[in-house]
Order: C-alpha cells, then sequence, then structure tokens
C-alpha cells in the first residue's frame, strides 16, 4: 500500500508541476513556415495616361534606382491627335481668311457695292457710312 501511495504522491507532484509550467508559460503562436520562390507575373505600372506599352526597359528581377525609366508608352495615338487638331485649326484659319475676305472680290467695284449698301437715311437725305476699307 506505501508503494501506490507513492506513486500517486509522485504523479500529483507531476500533474501540479506541468499545471504550473502551462499556467505560467503559455505556448507561442504557430505560425506556418514556407520557404520557396514566388514569381511574380503581373506587375501594375503608374502612368499619367492610359495606353499600350511599346517598349519594356527592364526585365523581371533586374535591379532599378528610383526615377529610372522602367517602360514607354506608345505615343501614336498623341501624334495621330496632334496632326487631327493641326489640321483643324489650318481649317478654321482658312475659313476666317475666306470670312474676312468677303464674298466680293477686291477692288473698287467690290468696295463701291459696299458703299452704296452701307448708307443710312438721315432726316434731310442719305449719307453714306464711313467704312475703313483696305
Amino acid at each position: 500500500m506505501k508503494k501506490i501511495l507513492a506513486i500517486i504522491i509522485i504523479l500529483t507532484a507531476f500533474a501540479g508541476i506541468g499545471w504550473f509550467y502551462q499556467k505560467h508559460h503559455p505556448e507561442k503562436e504557430k505560425v506556418l513556415v514556407l520557404y520557396g520562390n514566388v514569381d511574380i507575373r503581373e506587375v501594375n505600372l503608374g502612368f499619367r495616361v492610359g495606353g499600350r506599352l511599346s517598349k519594356l526597359i527592364y526585365d523581371e528581377g533586374d535591379r532599378i534606382k528610383p526615377g529610372e525609366v522602367i517602360a514607354q508608352l506608345d505615343d501614336e495615338p498623341y501624334r495621330n491627335q496632334v496632326a487631327n487638331v493641326s489640321a483643324q485649326v489650318n481649317s478654321l484659319k482658312e475659313r476666317l481668311k475666306l470670312k474676312e475676305a468677303g464674298n466680293r472680290p477686291p477692288g473698287k467695284a467690290g468696295r463701291q457695292g459696299m458703299a452704296r449698301r452701307l448708307t443710312c437715311p438721315v432726316r434731310f437725305g442719305t449719307m453714306p457710312a464711313h467704312v475703313a476699307m483696305d
């Protein structure tokens, strides 16, 4: 009987020590650690305007410094837009020249006809309007 009592006391002592250890030393959080390589296939580059890339200067894994040019956008749409706007400006300039010249050809006959049309009636007759002619 003394042997059983001694075993029970020893087991209770071990259980008490285990309980005390668990209470004062909490288990560390389990963290999953994986080793290997991560392949990145897609990177979002920031441009001020949208478009397609015409040239990619660096490859994956190359080291770059801040401020270096990584890629170039295709400038074809912008060149086309500039050409269209330039054509519109030239067209508007030509239309302005036609409006300034008027429908009649310049010369004496055209000026006389314009002067006749620009006379205004006055109380005691007619008085030609003063028109600045080139």
